[in-house]
């Protein structure tokens, strides 16, 4: 696929969910969510990572998983 063409082609990907944030360069896409209790977000955030899997679908794209990784963590901050 011609380079612009795929970048109109998953640009909406952004409009599967207003809870996880995303970032697209090229052919990689980012996707972000941030919570101070991110533990109790877990259900959350995989039902709307299930609705970006079911946008790959529709799409007829897939998720390479030898490239994909996820990491989660935290950062504790005192500001006083």
């Amino acid at each position: 696929m011609v380079p612009l063409l795929f970048i109109l082609y998953v640009n909406d990907i952004t409009n599967t969910t207003n809870v996880l944030d995303f970032t697209l360069f090229a052919d990689d896409t980012t996707i972000l969510y941030s919570h101070k209790d991110i533990a109790s977000h877990i259900d959350l955030i995989n039902d709307e990572l299930d609705k970006v899997s079911n946008w790959f679908k529709a799409n007829k794209l897939s998720v390479n998983t030898s490239k994909t990784n996820y990491d989660y963590g935290y950062t504790s901050c005192d500001f006083n």
